[in-house]
């Protein structure tokens, strides 16, 4: 059976009458819990309270969950340094930071502090954080950690942070990667503080990649480094380490950390831009259609007689990509992802849209081997949608796949089956926005990995897109181009 859940947004008048209740009764409403997420400030990042959605952090990290949070987590973003009014950057944040609700930072130091709180299952108990305070602090030297201070000014935390997170980028190609990586860390640090030992995240850090890699290896971790791959990221830890533990400020502190730290390769795919790579199908059974263009035309998004280089049939079917615009320069075994598509009006006054993301796609591929990309969507996974009619009406909804791929791969190209979507969501109300002309914008993101992007001989960080599914902006890098359906 399908799992739908689908609301419509309340009229003007109702959402009035609702904020007239709210404060009438605000005397008795909880206090809401605000935090900062930061290693430099995170913006962008996707907030989860208690694990449900909860938007995203904003310029100086800032987010808010409901009072009496057990667990606020904020995952990916980007890294602005401590920039508070910077509200996007290339420095792409990988990972999955967490605290409890009310410490009001949540930091590399505190996601280990929480995992060293919790059980095999995951299942946090407040009663161990101040005991697994102590022991973090006595094990990195600082015995008088304060993870309630203000972690953008106390240079202790800023420098203790970075290094951490320097340690974690050895290991971490992905979201998906933080917290196997973080779990095998607070392991090591565990065992570290029963002993009485310490750890040294400047002056011999191969030893410390080389504990957590066992801890890893132990646990038949994909994440395992070969001694080769250890000697050479150890040695630019190091050197990133020593540079961020020299800083006299919040602002050269971070500043050493992104230079050091760009000789810590965590890029597990290359976006490499290909002629003739999108190709996109439209039309039904005999009747279906294709039409391949090339990545600029497709980002083309200037008009010519109204529409635009990039022109499609009616029924759109599927968007396809060529894998080669995907290199990848390591094995890439059971990696989850986010994956998310955006289909939208850019007519003035046209509201029609349609977005559906889901973080549970997977992928596998060999390093170097382009073709050898595998995409699946497994068996109940969820994707959650958000749709917008020409009257302005908004649908959300999230529907569970039985055996059928949203986001797949065969012949050479990955794909997003825009036609099986919308089939499903048609028959709970959705209106299909190319039901008639118009012009559009469309945008396929791949987040929760580090991605770079090939332009002529240079690689830079990849461009980075936002698209919004109900109360959740999905961030991450892919592709955004523009199309036009004239009939």
């Amino acid at each position: 059976m399908k799992k739908v859940i689908w609301t419509q947004k309340a009229p003007l008048s109702v959402i009035a009458l609702l904020v007239l209740s709210a404060c009438s009764s605000s005397s008795n409403t909880p206090t809401p819990q605000t935090s900062q997420a930061i290693d430099g400030y995170i913006v962008g990042g996707s907030v989860f309270c208690d694990g449900e959605d909860a938007g995203e952090t904003t310029a100086g990290g800032f987010l808010t969950c409901p009072a009496r949070t057990e667990i606020a987590t904020v995952r990916g973003g980007m890294d602005v340094g401590f920039d508070d009014s910077a509200t996007s950057s290339d420095m792409q944040f990988i990972g999955e930071l967490k605290a409890p609700g009310n410490l009001g930072y949540v930091t590399p130091l505190s996601t280990i502090a929480v995992q060293m709180s919790s059980d095999e299952f995951g299942n946090y108990d407040p009663d161990l954080w101040e005991e697994s305070v102590a022991d973090l602090g006595a094990v990195l030297g600082s015995t008088t950690l304060d993870l309630s201070a203000d972690a953008s000014q106390d240079m202790n935390l800023i420098r203790l942070n970075a290094q951490l997170q320097q340690v974690m980028s050895a290991f971490v190609r992905s979201d998906a990667d933080y917290s196997t990586a973080i779990a095998a860390l607070s392991g090591v640090i565990a065992a570290r503080a029963d002993t009485g030992a310490t750890i040294d995240l400047q002056g011999d850090v191969a030893a410390t990649i080389t504990t957590i890699n066992a801890a890893l290896l132990n646990n038949a971790s994909p994440l395992a480094l070969t001694a080769t791959e250890i000697d050479t990221v150890a040695t630019a830890v190091q050197a990133a380490n020593i540079a961020i533990a020299t800083a006299s400020s919040p602002a050269t502190a971070a500043a050493a950390a992104v230079n050091a730290g760009n000789n810590v390769d965590n890029t597990g795919v290359i976006i490499d831009r290909r002629d003739e790579a999108v190709e996109l199908i439209s039309g039904m059974n005999s009747q279906t259609s294709s039409t391949a263009v090339s990545i600029d035309d497709f980002e083309d998004s200037s008009l010519a007689g109204g529409v635009y280089l990039t022109q499609v049939g009616k029924d759109l079917q599927a968007v396809s990509y060529d894998n080669d615009v995907l290199r990848f320069s390591e094995d890439l075994d059971e990696l989850e992802v986010t994956m998310g598509f955006e289909l939208k009006s850019t007519l003035a006054g046209d509201t029609r849209s349609l977005s559906f993301y889901s973080d549970e796609v997977v992928l596998n591929a060999m390093a170097g081997d382009s073709d050898s990309l595998v995409i699946t969507l497994a068996d109940g996974a969820v994707f959650k949608a958000m749709g917008t009619d020409l009257l302005g009406t908004v649908t959300t909804a999230e529907v569970s796949i039985e055996g059928e791929g949203t986001f797949t791969n065969a012949e050479g190209r990955f794909s997003v089956d825009y036609g099986d979507v919308m089939s499903k969501l048609e028959s709970i109300g959705f209106d299909d926005i190319f039901s008639s002309a118009g012009n559009y914008e469309m945008t396929l993101i791949i987040g929760g990995i580090a991605l770079k992007e090939k332009s002529g001989s240079s690689v830079v960080p990849a461009e980075r897109y936002s698209i919004t599914v109900g109360a959740r902006n999905v961030n991450g890098s892919g592709f955004k181009g523009y199309l036009s359906y004239t009939h």
